[in-house]
């Protein structure tokens, strides 16, 4: 978890996140985030609850990436 949370600082830092950049998937029951998804231009990083990219989607542009 501190692994997942290193890489989302890392990358709000690097980048200007906007409030549509970036979504999760959580599990209500065990109150823990499944994964997160990281929106850059057409690109979609799914990212792992231990911090590792899982699959990365690539769109043809970024409103459909925004879609997912």
């Amino acid at each position: 978890m501190l692994g997942l949370i290193t890489f989302l600082v890392i990358v709000g830092t690097s980048y200007t996140l906007p409030a549509q950049s970036i979504s999760f998937d959580i599990d209500y029951e065990d109150g823990i985030i499944k994964s997160s998804y990281l929106i850059k231009d057409n690109y979609v990083f799914k990212v792992n609850n231990k911090g590792s990219i899982e699959a990365v989607y690539i769109f043809n542009n970024q409103s459909e990436a925004q879609d997912l």
